[in-house]
């Protein structure tokens, strides 16, 4: 009986949770810890914070990448229009971003259209000196003329000396139409390695080449300030382009600053309204002939192959053009005032007889 009295004591101090039923709530939420995960909300989670993850990772690409990603949109825009206007516009952002442009150059460098390509060529130049230098000389090798001595005028306005590397090994290519037009880029070029290219050029296996190379020569002995400090880097050039009427070998086409004449001509000519008598030259032409027209000219008078077969008449006539050349040089240009001034018009101090 004791025990049966311990016993109900015990069970009276238990809590009486048959008396408090769980309420609806309460029977959802622990039937929600009960129950196992499901793997597809985790799934969906992991895929959620991924996604956050890769979208912080592009809006700092972005963010690095933002000159470059605009400079290939300008490109895009400058593709898709033709107003002279909005292309300008677009190549002078280009300009703003540097080095960050230089993907977007490339394309336009290999667009298929020749009027972008020429775009490219003064997009190039806004470029450092390696960038700009690799997509100028692989525009040298365009298929467009007008282009490809753009490109080579580029390379030495650009980077003048540097650039004589990359036309020296161009200048020898075996495609006559790229090697003529890095050997006429070097007539722009005041640098004395010019001569060496030049020299070279001169001593090319195909004709067209070695006929750009007389045509080159003349103009840069004639304009060039380097051959005053190398008298006889200038000789030996003059006495190449001498040895050279010898030459028979034909080619076909125009040379670089017969196209720029003939284009100056006819833009000047069509703004006149005047016909252009000026007859183009013919499609085959000896390299002689050249060199012979190109000596005339250097020297004032007309130049006969057979009068200069000698030695001494070939050196003799070099000196004659060096000299006609340095005076030119020295002789006052035609925008300045005479020396003698003063004898011309009277001293302005005296008053003249017919001044009252």
């Amino acid at each position: 009986m004791a025990d049966l009295a311990d016993s109900q004591s015990a069970d009276s101090k238990l809590p009486d949770t048959a008396a408090a039923p769980l309420s609806p709530t309460s029977h959802a939420l622990k039937a929600e810890d009960d129950a196992p995960s499901d793997p597809r909300d985790i799934r969906g989670a992991r895929r959620a914070r991924w996604g956050i993850a890769l979208l912080v990772a592009l809006f700092l690409i972005t963010l690095w990448q933002r000159d470059t990603i605009r400079a290939h949109w300008w490109a895009t825009r400058l593709m898709a229009t033709d107003d002279l206007a909005a292309r300008g516009q677009y190549l002078s952002f280009l300009a703003t971003v540097g080095d960050k442009a230089t993907g977007a150059v490339w394309r336009l460098a290999r667009d298929d259209r020749p009027d972008i390509r020429m775009l490219a060529v003064f997009a190039a130049t806004k470029l450092s000196r390696p960038a700009s230098s690799k997509v100028l000389a692989e525009l040298l090798g365009d298929h467009d003329v007008e282009t490809r001595e753009a490109a080579g005028r580029a390379l030495v306005f650009a980077l003048n000396g540097d650039a004589l590397g990359t036309l020296l090994l161009v200048s020898s290519l075996h495609d006559e139409a790229t090697a003529a037009s890095a050997v006429a880029s070097c007539s722009r070029s005041d640098s004395p390695l010019a001569a060496e290219v030049l020299m070279r050029a001169a001593s090319h296996s195909l004709p067209g080449v070695r006929a750009q190379a007389i045509e080159s020569i003349a103009y840069w002995i004639e304009s060039s300030s380097a051959c005053k400090d190398s008298q006889s880097s200038c000789s030996d050039l003059l006495l190449r382009l001498i040895e050279l009427t010898r030459d028979d070998a034909t080619f076909i086409g125009e040379l670089s600053m017969e196209r720029e004449i003939k284009s100056v001509t006819t833009f000047v000519r069509a703004g006149h309204h005047v016909a252009n008598g000026q007859t183009a030259p013919r499609e085959s032409r000896a390299v002689s002939e050249v060199a012979t027209a190109q000596l005339s000219r250097l020297s004032g008078r007309t130049i006969i192959a057979e009068e200069i077969d000698s030695l001494e008449a070939r050196q003799a006539l070099a000196r004659a053009i060096l000299e006609r050349i340095e005076t030119s040089r020295l002789r006052p240009s035609a925008t300045s005032l005479p020396i003698d001034l003063e004898k011309q018009i009277g001293n302005p101090q005296e008053p003249s007889e017919s001044t009252p």
